[in-house]
């Protein structure tokens, strides 16, 4: 199979470029060349930014590919390009979208068929609708055979935000009190960087896939409270937990996003069913097997060692942490607290 990878020089494409190659396929990658990444010596590389259309036409123009991984695309006139282009040359074009696009619904499972978010988008969220918008356009009217994929939250090794999960893993291992928003209850559901790239390659081909978009997420969901618990069971360590109340919670957050760069204010919930039945995809990583990946390689790169500035955390627990009200600790085996915040 003949592969073009849009971007994948960092983690995700990195990722199923790896996981191309090791399958046997004819791997090329096009990006700007401004992130190193360690390809096997089979991938051929093209360079070129793609908001530049003069050099993307001469890069990519007149090339034929089976399949089209668009990792990199962020707004409707990043990919309108590659769709002039890869009309009637590209087998499959499979579009790595994002699961802010689904309008606040306040029950669960969310389902492929949410409408979109047409009041809450930030810019990031707002690129992603616009281009799914165009490429469904594009599916309909010329039968450009087009996939979006829906990641939820994506972890695992070389994950590039160290506040998603390094610095958690830093805050456990340096016996460091966790802060929380309200009673660590909202839950959580992240899948595994490797189950992403296996879910691509799986749908790759197959014409039930074209017109449609995928959740991609982890098989299960767990509670901020049990996600602190599988970090101190691989630390051995108890878990010191600061719960903060909306307000505080809201305030904290906003002067430092490393404090909590998930989504915290209700619980996100996805259906991965429909990937399932359409292509028999099923992710090989839950919660504790992914979070316990990643730590691995966290350990195995000296990473515990890493500085950090937990200045604002201190100034945090100095205001909040003599209440009762706003503490509990989580042993590695134990039962997860039942506590409520008072007042």
């Amino acid at each position: 199979m003949r592969a073009l990878v849009l971007g994948g020089s960092n983690f995700v494409g990195a990722n199923l470029v790896r996981q191309l190659v090791a399958g046997g396929h004819n791997v090329t990658a096009f990006n700007r060349g401004q992130t190193q990444a360690q390809y096997p010596p089979e991938v051929q590389r093209l360079y070129g930014d793609r908001k530049n259309h003069a050099q993307v036409r001469e890069v990519l123009g007149g090339k034929d590919y089976d399949v089209v991984y668009d990792i990199s695309g962020l707004t409707a006139d990043d990919t309108a390009i590659m769709v002039e282009l890869f009309s009637g040359r590209v087998g499959h074009y499979i579009y790595t979208s994002s699961a802010g696009v689904y309008e606040r619904r306040y029950y669960a499972p969310v389902t492929e068929d949410f409408p979109y978010n047409e009041i809450e988008y930030a810019d990031y969220a707002r690129g992603k609708a616009a281009t799914e918008r165009l490429l469904f356009q594009a599916h309909r009217e010329r039968g450009f055979p087009a996939s979006m994929v829906r990641p939820w939250m994506v972890f695992g090794p070389r994950q590039p935000s160290a506040a998603r999960e390094q610095i958690f893993f830093l805050r456990v291992e340096r016996n460091r009190p966790v802060f929380l928003p309200f009673n660590g209850y909202v839950h959580l559901q992240y899948g595994h960087v490797a189950d992403l790239a296996g879910l691509f390659i799986k749908m790759t081909g197959n014409p039930r896939c074209f017109g449609e978009a995928y959740n991609a997420a982890g098989p299960d969901v767990i509670t901020m409270n049990r996600y602190l618990q599988i970090i101190g069971r691989l630390a051995g360590k108890e878990v010191d937990l600061v719960y903060l109340d909306y307000l505080a919670a809201q305030e904290a957050v906003t002067a430092k996003r490393d404090l909590w760069p998930m989504p915290w204010h209700s619980s996100k919930m996805a259906s991965i069913q429909k990937a399932k039945d359409h292509f028999g995809f099923w992710p090989k990583y839950n919660s504790d097997q992914c979070t316990e990946d990643t730590y691995r390689w966290f350990k195995a790169q000296g990473l515990d060692k890493m500085e950090y500035d937990f200045s604002f955390e201190d100034q945090l627990l100095a205001r909040y942490g003599n209440d009762p009200r706003y503490r509990v600790r989580i042993s590695p085996d134990g039962d997860l607290p039942q506590t409520l915040m008072r007042g």
